[in-house]
């Protein structure tokens, strides 16, 4: 049964930061959570952390106490398992377990061959997506590009079609809203025999985020609260762009993204007590001659 790269206490592994420090950004995180506060834009998420103790102020500002932060945090599973479309195991989510997978919803690509850039059509996502499927050191798929020969409102539809009948391996999905996500989850339920199959041996996690820095707009607290109350995992992943929408040092942004990401877990878990939950979230700089975020840097691995 191959798990992917699973970690081995007895390898030496790469750390940037001490265990002082992360004590410190958690520590800070907290505090930023419990003096700043955030922005939720979502009435339920509201009301959830209200009821729980935290306050909430006029413009949708709440500021969450750090005792409910530790609750969260135990709530939560320490692991859970993806598994692919057969319903083998595939990537046992713990640990320093590494997984890796494409990325999704890039508008072009760079033609094979003729080095045309042009946009994606749906053709060139299958092609990529069976590509992946053959690649062994290809964990999950995710869309790759946004299909532009359908229909927009469409594109994740059809995108998750793509991904599941080209390759049996777990994915990642990405939705613009609720209703899609609703409809990415039937469609995974018919592949694994029903709501409850998918359940109990998950086929996919959701990717969505917060808008950096403190807002969290209504879509993306909604898809976090439908995949608490199906109980389907979800990583609610900052991305933030540091002398950006975060603080230009890496310190700063790690703080920065670590409490929105904690926002996210609290919510929910107030919704779905031991709901699987990714925890994480990339940040890289601001190149600051084209006003675009440096993927390849770096701080992206701290």
């Amino acid at each position: 049964m191959y798990l992917g790269k699973t970690y081995n206490e007895t390898e030496i592994m790469y750390n940037t930061l001490t265990p002082a420090q992360m004590r410190e950004i958690h520590s800070k995180s907290c505090q930023v959570l419990e003096e700043i506060g955030m922005v939720v834009h979502h009435q339920e998420a509201l009301k959830l952390l209200k009821d729980a103790g935290a306050y909430v102020e006029e413009g949708d500002k709440v500021y969450i106490p750090a005792s409910l932060v530790e609750w969260a945090i135990k709530r939560a599973p320490s692991r859970f398992t993806l598994y692919d479309r057969d319903g083998n195991p595939a990537m046992q989510v713990e640990n320093r377990n590494v997984y890796f997978g494409t990325g999704s919803d890039t508008p072009y690509l760079i033609e094979y061959g003729t080095r045309e850039r042009r946009r994606w059509k749906k053709k060139d996502v299958e092609n990529g997506i069976t590509l992946c499927d053959y690649l062994p050191h290809i964990d999950f798929v995710m869309s790759m590009g946004l299909i532009s020969d359908v229909d927009i409102r469409m594109n994740t539809r059809e995108q998750y079609a793509v991904m599941i009948r080209k390759s049996k391996k777990p994915q990642v999905v990405v939705c613009d809203n609720v209703e899609d996500l609703k409809d990415v989850i039937a469609m995974a339920a018919a592949v694994r025999g029903g709501l409850e199959q998918l359940q109990r041996k998950p086929l996919f996690a959701v990717y969505c985020e917060p808008s950096s820095p403190l807002v969290n707009s209504f879509d993306a607290i909604d898809k976090l609260l439908l995949c608490a109350e199906y109980k389907l995992p979800v990583n609610y992943a900052a991305g933030g762009v540091a002398g950006g929408t975060t603080p230009v040092t890496a310190g700063g942004t790690i703080l920065l993204n670590n409490a929105e990401c904690l926002l996210g877990l609290v919510i929910h878990q107030l919704k779905s007590p031991g709901a699987p939950f990714l925890f994480g979230y990339g940040n890289g700089p601001m190149d600051m001659i084209t006003m675009q975020s440096v993927y390849a840097s770096p701080t992206e691995i701290q």
